[in-house]
């Protein structure tokens, strides 16, 4: 798995892209019965050099 450079008006990176699998998001949650991409909250652990992307617990308290 790579990133992907994104690149802004200048030609400069500005960010970098992931891709999750259909089957990735369904299977982890990401995505809810009806095909719609449920609140994701993304963590950036500098210490142990990772990115942790999960369901947003509050955004989906708030729609039930």
């Amino acid at each position: 798995m790579k990133l992907r450079e994104l690149k802004g008006g200048h030609g400069y990176v500005t960010a970098y892209n992931l891709t999750i699998g259909s089957k990735e998001a369904r299977d982890a949650g990401f995505v809810n019965e009806k095909g719609e991409r449920l609140e994701l909250k993304k963590t950036v652990d500098t210490e142990n050099k990772r990115i942790i992307i999960e369901l947003d617990s509050l955004s989906q308290s708030d729609e039930t």
